[in-house]
């Protein structure tokens, strides 16, 4: 009773209206967000005194949180709510969720790169033959910073036969968590990730697509 009509039944009704129900909903929840503030200040209070009595990190909380998801996702597979595909998508995230970006990069020195210099046909070769749809661009000459990357699809779809404007890398820490990496990644239009340590140098680098092929990979 509670699942369906407590949990289930509004979520399928709003998700059919949203905006239309919002509109009505908007001011009552509003009020209940207001008058509950005085209970969400006593829950955080709570939940500090709770972390400084038992002296375990906020993690060991998330680990048992997923657990018990874990267990309510097995149950919804058992009574036909979720298909197989879907429970093994959710528990691999769960396996991956706080594993450090680092464990997923392509070290610097086995990526392929590409120079200011580097005519657009040779860059097209040089992604067919190392299978990168993203090609990271250096400066010809000097120190060789990076200055962006560049899409294969972009020039083969360029007619002109010149080189189309450079993307920005998105610069995530070495101890980025694997979510919010992919999450950064696919939020900034699938771009590629230039992965870097606490002093700034490259590591390597890693793309969305490469993060959600793990996830489908098992």
């Amino acid at each position: 009773v509670v699942f369906i009509y407590g949990e289930l039944l509004p979520k399928s009704v709003f998700y059919d209206v949203p905006n239309r129900f919002l509109r009505r909903c908007a001011p009552g929840l509003a009020i209940a967000a207001v008058l509950l503030i005085p209970v969400t200040i006593v829950l955080w209070l709570f939940n500090k005194c709770l972390q400084l009595l038992m002296r375990q990190s906020p993690r060991v909380l998330e680990t048992l949180a997923r657990r018990e998801l874990s267990e309510l996702l097995m149950e919804g597979h058992d009574v036909g709510i979720l298909q197989p595909a879907q429970q093994t998508l959710a528990q691999a995230i769960f396996r991956r969720v706080n594993l450090p970006i680092r464990e997923f990069v392509v070290p610097y020195g086995r990526y392929p790169r590409a120079t200011t210099k580097t005519r657009p046909q040779d860059v097209l070769q040089l992604a067919a033959r190392q299978q990168r749809a993203l090609i990271p661009v250096e400066e010809a000459s000097g120190n060789r910073r990076l200055v962006g990357y560049i899409r294969a699809a972009d020039i083969a779809i360029d007619q002109l036969g010149q080189m189309p404007p450079l993307r920005s890398l998105v610069k995530l820490r070495d101890n980025e968590s694997y979510l919010s990496a992919t999450a950064q990644l696919i939020e900034q239009d699938y771009a590629l990730g230039q992965i870097v340590d606490e002093t700034g140098k490259t590591l390597g680098f890693v793309s969305a697509k490469e993060l959600t092929a793990v996830l489908l990979s098992g």
